[in-house]
């Protein structure tokens, strides 16, 4: 029996709605304490917007050294130094040798060993200090092929998870709450302090350590319980549904359940369609056209965190690949390429995306949230189909 577009679009909505509910789970409480600061990013601002043009940057002190700025990725664990300078501390056993980190975004992978390192993170008169596992890089290389642009020196952070274990061998024997620079705080401001293992991310800066107030703008029921591998949590899930011709429901409409990556470590989105799925069009990517970009005329909806309460968005392409997102424009990453080299599904959403929604992560209860974000106003964008997200009785936040 045939329908109208939006009857139609309804009953492939509401039944993507039904695969995804069945992973909700009633959150747990969420770890709190007492101790807690806000680092704002020493780099990455647009100083006119005040919005995030690039990926992040906290400015990090190594014991007799100058501040730099090292790229705050929420994507990965670990902190990287190659070149510039950087040398291990003397008389220090490795904590591990040989450890490998791969960049499958820049398909780069840097190879050295692992000391623990004392850091003082943060621009004067918000700062953490920390003892962490540092990797000091001593080789790189391309990660597969012989296709990539080897740099001249390195500072990264990693300060997430989800990343893929393939390729970095030795360095996972710590895991990735080990690996983590804001995991292994031992003071705020010079003052001995014991944030909880957890922080929010926000366009400006990340608030490390939860409290009981810096909690509240997220909707408990739109927690989201993460699953644990070998070494640390696995990435939370999205549900996905590409559409073309402005309409919710192409012919076969792309629908997938999968993982979500959120990753502030890179400028445009990444898509992994479900197998068998019929692909939007695509063309060649923008200012890369090494790369497969979904093509004009595709509405992407997102769905994040608990289906119980899950944050929705949409990224909408355009011509010559320009995209917008809504309800809040300014998360809408650079363009989308999509992906045909893995049968798991997953969406990545880039660093734009801290640009209309913060995002919560507790280590010690294991769980993700989402948030509007508390940092600036949201910049407007149209919603499409927003009959539909009302007929999944879904709210958005």
């Amino acid at each position: 029996m045939s329908g109208s577009p939006l009857s139609r679009a309804a009953v492939a909505a509401s039944a993507l709605a039904l695969q995804i509910a069945a992973g909700a789970a009633t959150a747990a409480p969420l770890v709190t304490g007492s101790d807690s600061v806000k680092l704002l990013f020493a780099g990455g601002i647009d100083p006119t917007t005040g919005l995030l043009k690039g990926s992040p940057a906290l400015a990090v002190q190594f014991p007799g050294g100058a501040p730099a700025n090292f790229i705050m990725d929420t994507g990965s664990a670990g902190m990287v130094v190659y070149g510039a300078g950087f040398t291990p501390p003397s008389g220090v056993t490795p904590l591990v040798t040989n450890a490998v980190q791969a960049y499958k975004s820049d398909n780069l992978q840097f190879t050295g060993n692992v000391y623990p390192t004392d850091v003082l993170i943060g621009l004067p008169g918000n700062t953490v200090s920390a003892t962490v596992p540092v990797l000091y890089a001593t080789s790189q290389s391309c990660a597969q092929g012989s296709s990539c642009s080897l740099v001249s020196s390195l500072t990264f952070m990693g300060v997430g998870f989800g990343e893929p274990t393939t390729g970095n061998t030795n360095w996972f024997q710590l895991n990735t709450t080990q690996r983590n620079p804001l995991f292994n705080i031992t003071a705020i401001n010079g003052v001995s302090a014991s944030p909880t293992k957890g922080w929010i991310m926000s366009r400006n800066g990340i608030t490390v350590g939860l409290t009981p107030t810096n909690i509240q703008e997220f909707n408990p029921l739109g927690l989201e319980s993460l699953s644990l591998n070998s070494t640390g949590f696995n990435r939370g899930t999205a549900a996905v549904v590409a559409s073309t011709s402005g309409s919710i429901l192409p012919p076969v409409p792309s629908t997938f359940t999968g993982t979500v990556l959120v990753d502030s470590g890179v400028r445009y989105a990444m898509m992994q369609l479900e197998t068998g799925s019929t692909p939007p069009p695509t063309i060649a990517c923008p200012n890369d056209a090494s790369l497969t970009c979904t093509g004009a005329g595709t509405t992407i909806s997102i769905f994040l965190g608990n289906p119980a309460a899950p944050l929705v968005y949409q990224v909408i392409t355009g011509a010559g690949g320009a995209i917008t997102a809504s309800p809040n424009s300014a998360a809408a990453p650079d363009f989308v390429n999509q992906l045909v080299e893995s049968t798991q599904p997953f969406w990545n959403r880039s660093f734009h995306f801290y640009n209309a929604y913060d995002y919560l992560f507790d280590s010690g209860s294991g769980q993700i949230g989402y948030a509007n974000s508390s940092a600036n106003a949201a910049v407007p964008g149209p919603l499409p189909h927003a009959a539909l997200l009302g007929c999944l009785a879904w709210s958005r936040r």
